[in-house]
């Protein structure tokens, strides 16, 4: 039986099986994407081997394209041939990221380049004769088309115009692939083993043989796939044909890389940018060409790496200090990174050492001696030819080498320690800026050697050993030692470089004159750490002033940077250049920030033509180490109107009597100003001398501006040390004076300096066009300059106190004013000291205001020489006041008195500062002073005479100073003796004396009206009290002590003679009658013009009572060591301070109701508009006058007691004479000084601030120093 027959019809397709109803060949739907995914492969995705036979490398680039979206579709993870197939294309891409390394290490030329251009290949094949060429350009022309990964655009131009191979020893490895970045080139299965051999030497990232394995991107090392992630993200708009691709990367992204913080997540920021991406990463160029996808090029890893990628033996060892830092930045932006540098030359052989990853150092790979610095990034390293960066010798040694004319100090400057040269010569530092980038101090030093040779290769050799990695196997320090050679004059080749000769020998022929050395100071030469107090430094260059040589100047730097010098930085320098003749003088003030060091800029042309340039680096003093418990530093400072001293103590202040004070002192341990030079070697030297910068004409320049206009390196003289020292000329007390330039902003050190000098030394400041200012602390003009001297004060104390281990936390300050100092001043005064202490010496500081009159009690009951029972007269006589401070019940009851009533009266003459205008002390002994001076320079030396004479004629003849300044420098002048001298004039005596009396009249007074007890003690102190000396010689000044004793005991008797009740009451004890006669004029001294007649005294009785007399050698010591006692827990609810002052207007029938401010009283009730006295003031002057007429009577009176005879004190004058000029001017000035006070009131209400009774006192003494002046002469 027949089958039946089956009439349906089926499709010949790879697709699964289907029906149809056509008979034979007919048209069907082209093959899309979709169709083909329904073809089934009998061997699935299971497939061992690629296949090798696909026709073309354009059906190849889509395999792998295929690939890429199934391995989307199945899964990342996997062994299937399209995973294979994908990781084989990831390895392309790894080939191309590290194809710059590969290039590098391909010596022998492996590595090729082949462009196909489409259309020129095309037009070659078609126009060709061979019938199959012609067929094969029509085929790939038809590949290429408009609907191809390789069509054109609307302009008829290709986006990816040529098609590029790299191939190895001409085999075809990768290429490029508009649908994958790139794709492997496949060859016969029977060539696979071949070709895998052949690329054997060409290893992925993480080691493995080219195109073996199966890796997907997320188990491939980070920077390729960072690399990967921001090429395709970065260039989504030009790859748009990669759509599988970027499906990848997609998935690769979200599955694997979407926590917080991961580097791969950060890719896809918004801040991501394609300008950072072309700085990490470089085009590859072979043979000029370089492959490209349309418009993106083929990348490979950039030359910026991190030297932790770097694993040489050659990476530079920085110093400890400077490991955080020592990094040299490359790239731009946000793309910035820090690498440490190789160090490389040529010869160097160590077979130990890998030179980069695992490669050997060929020592005959050739280095150049010099580069451009302008791109480190651009340093091709040798050999190898990866562009890192290395150092080479001109990177870190110098052009030109600085020949300096004296040593330099190792102690505190660096200095190598192999020098090998003459022995009074040495040299900046011949390294470059980038040599502090990497090295510290130390290193520096170790490794430098600057040898004088004049070989044939150089006149100097400067080697420098740079620390290297070296083996890390091996303890064994590793270097690479650069050389270079320096001539004088032009260098010999072009690897040499230029000495600079600063030495006038001779070496350098070609310099026309005589060379312009120069020298530095700095202050403070210190440096704590603490970014607080490391904030004020000052930098004195000096050089030579020389016809067609520019000055020198400098640049500070802070680690590798430079300090800038823009006015709104808050870390900045400047400079001031002070005009000086003959000299090029320029101070720098850094500040906000320490410097580490100093490149000096000379005015001589280095071998570039630039200006040559030499490193200076300072060891800075460091702060010793404090324990648990520092020291505790008390400081006293007595701002005098004539001179200023400075106390201080490391003991704790508020043990009471238990501490030790010492003046201020700076010694060669606690140095704070430092210059360049090295001191003499023998310290057996006097230390004046061998801190005495004086080997040459700029050494001599340099030790006579610092110690006028900057700061000396010693002040004064430890204890024990005074004879190592012999430091008297910058000792304390030193006159209170500011030498500085004209119409500036006053800045401590950078233009104005406190004058240590001034009336010790030739200052010749009007040649240098110098100012010197005194009187500071009375005048409100000079508030600013009154700051200036404060300020250099407290840094002065500031780094006293970090030098020697002191907690400036913990620091205590003490100042003194004067009672009679106005309030305005005073609170000016108040808000400098509060201002700049803290400032200076921190917010902690604790600050007391002591009275100057208060002080030397506390001192002396410290000491134990008063009981805290005693009643205490303590006198400081100053310059231009002295205040009565009364003291009693431990210091719990005080009162208190100033006047202008200071030593400088004695000194003073006319208004004016001529010759003519001269007081009658230093009128009187002008000519014997000078005559001294021609002795001094027979006697003792000439150079020692001539400068005396030198501050003689500044002084004395220049107009600038008043009679007090010039008697000052009188007094101070070494080796002429004035004081010897003052003290055998039997006339003059008498007016010193007549000083002192009215200080202890005046205080024994005020202490009987004001109901305190009769004194024990006495206490002098103030700078004018030194004129005691004159009229006691002894140590102990038994004349002077009786003198008081009996003198005190009158006085007081006097007043409780007048059986007047102390306590208040409302009228006075006399009977005044008007007298209109009081204000009349007087001739004043025409009775005195005929000369002094003979004494005619009597004698009177002893007088009982017993009172001590204490003084100090430096009267000032009493004040400020007092001060520094006054911390003491003993004195804690006193008031110290406080304005306590009474005006006790000297009335002779004064009581409590008559001392100021309990009773108030202007000069407007004592003198009317008209400078007529009204009735009040008639009865005062008459009081005050008859006041008057007791002292000169109780004075004189003391020369009639045997115990207390004037020519005890060496006074033999005509007191007759005295008595008469005395009461011809007592009422005239009286009435006078009353007058010019109403004259200067403000009209309204102006209380009286002083007694009336040293008035005519002050014109006595004055006119009658004048008048003894002009009637007797002075004998040698």
């Amino acid at each position: 039986m027949a089958q039946p027959q089956n009439n349906s019809r089926h499709l010949l397709t790879l697709r699964k099986e289907r029906s149809t109803d056509k008979k034979g060949w007919h048209t069907t739907e082209i093959y899309n994407s979709s169709r083909i995914e329904e073809i089934d492969d009998p061997n699935g995705s299971k497939v061992a081997i690629p296949p090798s036979s696909i026709p073309t490398p354009f059906a190849q680039m889509h395999l792998y394209d295929i690939a890429f979206k199934m391995v989307n579709r199945l899964g990342h993870e996997g062994s299937t041939i399209y995973h294979q197939l994908v990781s084989e294309c990831l390895d392309a891409i790894d080939l191309i990221y590290n194809l710059r390394e590969h290039l590098q290490a391909d010596k022998d030329g492996h590595f090729s380049l082949v462009e196909w251009n489409i259309d020129d290949r095309i037009k070659s094949l078609k126009n060709s004769d061979n019938d199959g060429h012609r067929l094969l350009g029509k085929t790939i022309e038809l590949f290429t088309g408009e609907l191809s990964p390789f069509g054109k655009d609307l302009q008829r131009e290709r986006k990816t115009p040529s098609f590029y191979i790299l191939t190895y020893d001409s085999t075809p490895i990768i290429a490029t692939s508009p649908l994958t970045f790139a794709f492997v080139s496949k060859t016969a299965e029977e060539e696979e083993k071949h070709f895998l051999d052949l690329i054997s030497p060409i290893k992925t990232l993480d080691g493995r043989a080219m195109f073996t394995g199966v890796k997907p991107l997320h188990q491939r090392p980070m920077e390729l796939q960072n690399y990967m992630h921001r090429l395709f993200y970065l260039n989504k708009g030009l790859l748009n044909q990669m759509d599988n691709i970027h499906e990848y990367m997609r998935v690769q992204k979200e599955k694997f890389h979407n926590t917080k913080g991961d580097e791969i997540k950060d890719v896809y920021d918004e801040n991501s940018k394609m300008g950072a991406f072309e700085m990490d990463y470089k085009d590859i160029v072979i043979n000029g060409k370089t492959p490209r996808i349309e418009r993106v090029a083929w990348k490979s890893c950039a030359p910026i790496i991190t030297d932790g990628d770097l694993d040489s033996s050659y990476l530079i060892k920085p110093s400890p200090s400077k490991e955080k830092t020592a990094r040299l930045e490359i790239g731009e932006g946000s793309n910035v990174k820090k690498v440490l540098p190789l160090v490389l030359q040529e010869g160097f052989d160590n077979p130990n050492f890998t030179y980069f990853k695992g490669k050997e150092w060929n020592n005959k790979t050739q280095v150049e001696f010099s580069l451009p610095k302008n791109n480190w990034a651009d340093r091709n390293l040798p050999q190898i030819g990866y562009n890192y960066p290395y150092l080479v010798t001109t990177d870190l040694l110098a052009e030109d080498l600085i020949r300096m004319p004296y040593l330099i100090n190792p102690d505190t400057f660096v200095v190598p320690e192999n020098h090998i040269h003459v022995q009074s010569v040495d040299f900046l530092l011949p390294v470059t800026d980038l040599y502090f980038k990497f090295f510290d101090e130390e290193t520096l030093i170790q490794n430098l050697t600057i040898e004088e040779i004049e070989s044939e290769q150089g006149d100097i050799k400067v080697t420098l050993k740079v620390p290297i990695k070296g083996n890390t196997n091996s303890n064994s320090a590793a270097f690479i030692i650069f050389t270079r050679f320096y001539d004088y004059g032009n260098p010999r080749n072009i690897n040499n470089g230029k000495i600079i000769n600063l030495v006038d020998d001779g070496k350098d022929e070609t310099m026309d004159d005589i060379p312009s050395p120069f020298s530095i100071s700095i202050y403070p030469f210190v440096r704590t750490g603490d970014a607080e107090y490391d904030t004020m430094y000052k930098i004195m260059l000096l050089s030579s002033q020389l016809d067609n040589v520019e000055e020198y100047d400098l640049v500070a730097y802070n680690e590798e940077n430079v300090i800038s010098t823009s006015d709104s930085a808050i870390e900045k320098i400047s400079r001031f250049e002070r005009k000086v003749e003959g000299s090029h003088l320029s101070v720098y003030s850094v500040s906000g920030t320490c410097f580490d060091a100093l490149e000096i800029i000379t005015p001589y042309q280095g071998k570039t033509g630039e200006k040559a340039r030499g490193w200076i680096v300072p060891k800075w003093k460091k702060p010793p180490h404090r324990g648990t418990n520092p020291k505790p530093f008390t400081v006293a400072v007595d701002f005098g109107t004539t001179n200023t001293f400075v106390a201080f103590t490391d003991d704790d202040a508020a043990t009471a009597g238990k501490i030790k004070t010492y003046p201020f002192f700076i010694g060669e341990e606690d140095m704070q100003a430092v210059t360049l030079n090295k001191p003499t070697a023998d310290k057996k030297h006097v230390m004046l001398e061998r801190y005495s910068f004086d080997d040459n004409a700029i050494g001599l320049a340099t030790t006579f501006f610092q110690d006028r206009m900057f700061m000396p390196n010693l002040i004064g003289n430890p204890p024990t040390q005074e004879a190592l020292y012999q430091n008297w000329r910058n000792s304390f007390p030193i006159r209170t004076a500011l030498i500085h330039s004209n119409d500036v902003k006053f800045d401590v050190l950078l233009n104005s300096a406190i004058g240590f000098l001034y009336e010790k030394d030739n200052l010749d400041i009007a040649r240098h066009g110098q100012e010197v200012t005194t009187n500071l602390k009375w005048s409100a003009e000079n508030s600013k300059l009154v700051e200036v001297f404060i300020e250099q004060i407290l840094y002065m104390i500031r780094n006293k106190v970090i030098l020697n281990g002191g907690d400036l936390s913990r620091t205590r300050l003490v100042w003194f004013k004067p009672l009679s100092l106005p309030k305005t001043l005073t609170d000016k005064l108040t808000r400098v000291w509060n201002e700049n202490s803290r400032k200076i010496l921190g917010k902690n500081v604790t600050i007391r205001l002591v009275n100057e009159s208060e002080a030397p009690y506390f001192y002396y009951r410290a000491t134990g020489k008063i009981d805290k029972s005693s009643s205490v007269v303590s006198i400081d006589i100053g310059g231009g006041s002295t205040d009565i401070a009364l003291v009693s019940n431990g210091g719990k009851k005080r009162l208190a008195t100033s006047a202008f009533f200071g030593a400088n009266i004695l000194w003073e003459g006319k208004d004016g500062k001529a010759a003519e205008t001269e007081g009658g002390v230093v009128s009187k002994y002008r000519s014997w002073f000078k005559e001294r001076i021609s002795l001094t320079k027979k006697g003792i030396s000439q150079a020692e005479g001539s400068r005396i004479e030198m501050i003689f004629n500044e002084i004395m003849d220049s107009g600038r100073f008043d009679s007090s300044e010039k008697a000052s420098f009188m007094f101070s002048a070494e080796h002429i003796d004035f004081a010897e001298k003052l003290s055998e004039d039997k006339d003059m005596l008498l007016l010193f004396l007549l000083h002192y009396s009215a200080c202890i009249y005046h205080a024994v007074q005020l202490l009987a009206v004001g109901g305190m007890p009769y004194p024990k003690d006495f206490c002098f102190t103030g700078t004018g009290s030194k004129y005691l000396n004159l009229l006691d010689h002894s140590e102990d000044k038994n004349g002077l002590q009786k003198f008081t004793e009996i003198f005190a005991q009158k006085t007081y008797e006097k007043y409780k003679d007048l059986g007047i009740d102390t306590k208040p009451k409302t009228e006075t004890g006399f009977d005044v009658e008007e007298d209109e006669n009081v204000f009349a004029g007087f001739e004043g001294f025409d009775e005195l013009e005929g000369g002094l007649p003979s004494s005619d005294a009597e004698e009177a009785g002893e007088v009982g009572g017993s009172i001590n007399l204490h003084l100090t050698k430096e009267p000032k010591e009493a004040t400020c060591f007092g001060g520094i006692h006054s911390f003491s827990g003993d004195y804690k609810d006193l008031g110290l301070g406080q304005n306590i002052n009474t005006v006790f207007l000297g009335e002779i029938d004064a009581t409590q109701d008559d001392l100021l401010p309990q009773k108030n009283l202007t000069y407007e009730e004592l003198i009317d508009e008209n400078g007529r006295p009204t009735k009040e003031g008639n009865q005062m002057a008459i009081r005050v006058s008859k006041n008057l007429d007791q002292f000169l009577e109780l004075f004189l009176d003391m020369n009639k007691n045997p115990q207390t005879r004037f020519e005890d004190f060496n006074i033999e004058t005509n007191l007759a004479a005295f008595e008469q000029g005395f009461k011809a001017i007592k009422s005239k000035e009286l009435a006078k000084g009353m007058i010019y006070e109403r004259s200067n009131a403000s009209g309204g209400y102006t209380p009286v601030r002083e007694s009336f009774f040293f008035y005519p006192l002050r014109v006595i003494i004055r006119d009658l120093a004048l008048a003894m002046a002009k009637n007797t002469t002075v004998n040698m």
